[in-house]
C-alpha cells in the first residue's frame, strides 16, 4: 500500500481512538488528579519513546537537517504557545506532530508505520482522558467531549497524509520531518504535559512511570 495512504488511514483511526478517553467519564463525572497525572504521564512516556525511534532511524539519513528541523519545530511551537489560546485548540494545534511521526513513520517501512500508528493511537487515548476532564469540568456531556476529542485531532490527521506526500514528491524531506517529529514531540512533553501532570502527583511518580511507558515503547519497536 503507498505511505501516503497508510498515514491518512492509520492517521485517521489513530484519531479516532482519542474519543475512547471518554468512556472513562462513564464511571466518575469528574476524574481526579490522580487519574490525569497517570494518563499525562503514560501519554509523555509514549512520545518519548515515538521521539527516540525516530531519531535512531533519522541519523541514518542527515544529522544535520534532523536537528535543524528539530529547532525549528521547538521555535514554532513556542510561538504557538505563548499566542495563548484555549485548551481545546492548543490540543488540536498539539496533535500535529504526532502527525509528523506518522507522517515520516511510514516511510521507514511499513511495520514500522503501523507500528508508530498503533504507539500514537495508544497516546491518543491517555491524551484524551485529561482533555475529556478539562471538558466535563467546562459542562460538556459524556458524547460531546467524545466528539470533541476525536475532532481536536484532525491536525494529526493532515499533517501525517501532507507530510507524507512531500516525502514522496521530495525523498529529501524525508530527515526533516523525522527531525520535526522529535523536536516538537520532546517540546510537549517537556513544557506541556510533564509541568501538567506535577500539579497532580509527586514528580518521583510520574517520572517513573513515563520512563515504564517510554521503556516499553522503544524496546518493541527496536527492529527483529
Amino acid at each position: 500500500m503507498n505511505p501516503v495512504a497508510v498515514a491518512f488511514l492509520g492517521s485517521s483511526a489513530a484519531a479516532l481512538t482519542a474519543s475512547a478517553g471518554s468512556l472513562s467519564l462513564l464511571f466518575s463525572q469528574r476524574l481526579p488528579g490522580v487519574a490525569i497525572g497517570w494518563a499525562n504521564a503514560l501519554a509523555s512516556g509514549f512520545m518519548l519513546g515515538a521521539a527516540y525511534l525516530l531519531m535512531s532511524a533519522g541519523l541514518g539519513y542527515s544529522a544535520w537537517a534532523g536537528a535543524a528541523a528539530a529547532l525549528l519545530a521547538v521555535a514554532s511551537l513556542h510561538a504557538v504557545d505563548r499566542a495563548g489560546r484555549s485548551a481545546l485548540v492548543l490540543h488540536a494545534l498539539h496533535s500535529a506532530p504526532e502527525g509528523l511521526a506518522i507522517g515520516g513513520a511510514v516511510w521507514l517501512g511499513f511495520p514500522f508505520g503501523i507500528f508508530m500508528i498503533a504507539a500514537i493511537a495508544i497516546h491518543n487515548v491517555f491524551e484524551a482522558i485529561a482533555l475529556c476532564g478539562d471538558l466535563r469540568d467546562r459542562g460538556a456531556s459524556v458524547s460531546r467531549t467524545a466528539v470533541l476529542a476525536a475532532g481536536s485531532n484532525s491536525g494529526q490527521v493532515a499533517v501525517a497524509t501532507l507530510s507524507a506526500a512531500l516525502v514522496w514528491l521530495f525523498p529529501f524531506l524525508l530527515p526533516w520531518v523525522l527531525g520535526a517529529a522529535v523536536g516538537s514531540l520532546a517540546y510537549l512533553v517537556m513544557v506541556d504535559l510533564l509541568p501538567r501532570s506535577y500539579q497532580e502527583i509527586g514528580k518521583t511518580s510520574i517520572s517513573l512511570v513515563t520512563l515504564a511507558a517510554m521503556a516499553i515503547l522503544v524496546l518493541l519497536g527496536i527492529p527483529g
